[in-house]
């Protein structure tokens, strides 16, 4: 596991899912910030995760660190993230986990920050058995993507597709099998 710090903008149920995963693993990163402004989405993750550092502080600490998970529903990202649009550092890797919401629309929303990376993350990640495609903007090498590779690996299956293809993923192999 690299020594990458590991930011949450947004605190809830997929937040608790990759903590626990990870957690469970004993993959847990040294360095957690999950940001929130609903004080008992935070108030539930520093019961669950007593090692993670909590805040409901506009999301700036969480956008400072080294990989940065967006976990907003699409309809706030917007305006969730015209605020930080210069807080990310040029090394920080953003990785959204809404459907729909784009690398372009993202890194027009950043003003031209993009580096990024999109996953549609699923449940069984708890327990390590999640299957969760992830689509890289060109901008991250290849060593960026390892990072996040073996960040994400104790959480399951992590297959590298075209952004264009995730939903279709999320569909057959979150809803498939119900």
């Amino acid at each position: 596991m690299s020594s990458k710090t590991v930011g949450f903008i947004g605190g809830g149920r997929i937040v608790r899912v990759f903590l626990g995963g990870w957690r469970k693993a004993g993959k847990l990163p040294g360095t957690v910030v999950v940001s929130d402004t609903d004080s008992h989405v935070i108030e539930t993750i520093k019961r669950e995760f007593s090692t993670v550092d909590t805040l409901c502080d506009g999301n700036l600490t969480a956008m400072e660190q080294d990989i940065v998970f967006l976990a907003v529903h699409p309809p706030v990202i917007a305006d969730v993230l015209a605020k930080l649009k210069n807080v990310p550092k040029s090394t920080t890797i953003l990785i959204s986990l809404a459907p729909k919401f784009t690398m372009g629309r993202l890194t027009e929303i950043l003003g031209g920050f993009n580096r990024l990376a999109r996953m549609i993350p699923n449940a069984p990640s708890i327990v390590g058995e999640g299957f969760n495609p992830m689509a890289f903007s060109a901008s991250l090498t290849e060593f960026d993507r390892e990072i996040v590779r073996d960040l994400l690996a104790p959480l399951g299956e992590c297959l590298e597709t075209e952004e264009r293809k995730l939903e279709a993923f999320a569909v057959l192999t979150g809803m498939g099998p119900t």
